[in-house]
């Protein structure tokens, strides 16, 4: 069965360990409880995937180049990891190297013994040819890219004729820089691939009294909009729709919150709207949980959003949360979802957020409010990428299992 071969290195991650170690130590999840083992082998195995595929000269840490100025570092942990891996064991206490899925190990000592043989050979002997090596010039991604090309040149047809074959590769010494198709290898390195670039941000200008309606409708129907508490028993409104945030969801949103600000840094072009963004006082997320899962992520570039941009995420996220206690698992099929999300979010908000810019916010005009236009542009953004995962968890519901694409290796062995 053919896999997927990037999925599983996202797994096998440092980001996977981090946050099965989040909600064992800090959320006191019980289904995560003794994982410091697991914890452990995700880290091992990330390290060594950035060792074994290098492809920066300037790079730092485990994924800098192995030359002789830093085999201090390198090569002790080379050797610790091939002890590791040989120390790895089954439930029934025998080596995996050992055992009938021993495969993944004993490449992965192969490389370990090729890579060290190669530095010892080219690198760390006096007078070496190299100065450093970039292990992932070594790896195989280079020629997977290229038959995904070739499959790709093919249209649907993943078994062509040596016809097929010979004309796509002529096709490819002409046009060397054509796009292959998905596949599982990812492109890592800085080969620049000719694509086509679309501009997708639409500039919705369509203002008025009938638009402002219009959102309104849309969000009464989907349930977006906040209401507030009873006055009183005797008030025969109906129920509120305050919505909580989980904890969990308060660490997610705080580290989505980063990348929210990319977006927005890249829509908004106000150098003081720019810098209200990030937060400057990191002690202000200590006392909150997601400022906890910010700090065991952090490994000294992650971007830390502000609590106010935090905040307008996590009212986004609550008009997300009524609008799924109304529409379950669907979809909503309208364009002015977006407008009325944003509109109920600046409402909620209003002014109460982005105290550094209460002065900043009169240097332009009425209608070209800065402090709302940032806040409509974070709500935006967030909504987009919440929006992005819903569309593509329903694709999966409505597709199903790829037979076609998990039996293709199936299929060709039986010649169908």
């Amino acid at each position: 069965m053919e896999k997927k071969t990037k999925n599983e290195a996202q797994t096998l991650s440092s980001s996977v360990a981090d946050a099965i170690e989040f909600c064992c130590e800090y959320l006191n999840l019980p289904q995560f409880q003794g994982c410091k083992a697991t914890v452990a082998f995700l880290r091992m195995i990330d390290r060594l995937f950035d060792v074994l595929n290098s492809r920066n000269p300037f790079a730092k840490g485990y994924k800098s180049p192995l030359q002789r100025a830093n085999q201090i570092s390198w090569e002790p942990f080379l050797d610790n990891t091939k002890a590791y891996l040989l120390s790895l064991k089954n439930a029934g206490n025998e080596p995996m190297h050992t055992t009938k899925r021993k495969t993944p190990f004993v490449g992965l000592l192969c490389t370990i013994n090729a890579v060290q043989g190669i530095c010892s050979d080219y690198i760390c002997r006096d007078g070496a040819p190299l100065r450093y090596l970039l292990t992932y010039k070594l790896s195989q991604d280079h020629i997977a890219l290229f038959f995904g090309a070739v499959r790709a040149s093919c249209g649907g047809n993943n078994n062509p004729t040596v016809r097929q074959f010979t004309a796509a590769y002529k096709r490819l010494l002409m046009r060397h820089n054509v796009q292959g198709g998905l596949g599982n290898i990812t492109v890592q390195d800085e080969t620049r691939l000719l694509s086509v670039t679309l501009d997708s941000t639409q500039d919705s200008r369509n203002s008025g009294i009938q638009r402002d309606t219009l959102d309104m409708a849309v969000a009464r129907f989907y349930d977006v909009m906040y209401r507030p508490p009873l006055q009183s028993e005797h008030d025969y409104a109906d129920v509120p729709n305050i919505s909580a945030v989980s904890e969990y969801k308060q660490s997610a949103i705080t580290y989505i919150a980063g990348y929210v600000v990319r977006m927005v840094k890249r829509k908004i072009h106000c150098a003081e709207c720019q810098l209200a963004l990030i937060c400057n006082d990191c002690n202000a997320l200590q006392g909150s949980i997601g400022g906890q899962f910010l700090k065991l992520k952090d490994m000294g570039g992650l971007i830390k959003a502000s609590p106010c941009v935090v905040r307008v995420c996590e009212e986004t996220e609550k008009c997300f949360q009524r609008m799924h206690a109304v529409m379950g698992d669907r979809l909503p099929h309208t364009s002015s979802l977006l407008p009325a999300i944003t509109h109920t979010v600046l409402s909620v908000v209003g002014n109460k957020c982005f105290d550094s810019l209460s002065s900043h916010m009169f240097d332009s005009t009425v209608d070209n409010n800065h402090v709302f236009n940032l806040t409509k542009c974070i709500a935006h953004c967030y909504s987009t990428i919440r929006l992005h995962h819903l569309a593509k968890r329903t694709t999966f519901v409505i597709s199903g299992a790829n037979i076609r694409k998990d039996m293709s290796k199936l299929i060709l062995f039986k010649h169908q």
